[in-house]
């Protein structure tokens, strides 16, 4: 064997060196991430949040859902946590919402549908 050639056991150490290097770089990103979101919430987005998640909750389930169909719904729970908010304020709190964890679930933006995004809550046992 050429001496060039590290030995496999040398290979596999700095291998799992790199991997371990890795993993504590991905957990210094994810705090990092988790701390943006936390400064993106609004002060009375928790509140809100609090309400309007069982509402979806018992209403949707996990289906998706826009901020448009939120501002349209007749559902007195859901409009009682929203109040009067237009479709575009909906749409900026499921934003600040999104992967965040709120009563047992977590608001996912999941796509786009002609120009609107979708959001599903994760976490929503088959249930409901």
């Amino acid at each position: 064997m050429p001496a060039t050639i590290p030995r496999r056991d040398a290979l596999v150490e700095q291998l799992e060196q790199r991997i371990a290097q890795l993993e504590q770089r991905l957990v210094a990103l994810e705090a990092a991430r988790a701390s943006r979101r936390a400064a993106r919430r609004r002060r009375g987005d928790a509140a809100v949040l609090a309400r309007l998640v069982p509402a979806l909750r018992a209403l949707i389930g996990s289906a998706e859902f826009a901020a448009c169909d939120l501002a349209e719904t007749r559902d007195v729970t859901v409009r009682a946590a929203l109040g009067t908010s237009s479709p575009k304020t909906i749409g900026r709190l499921l934003t600040r919402a999104d992967g965040v964890e709120i009563d047992g679930c977590v608001i996912v933006a999941c796509g786009d549908e002609r120009g609107a995004r979708l959001y599903r809550l994760e976490g929503v046992s088959a249930g409901f």
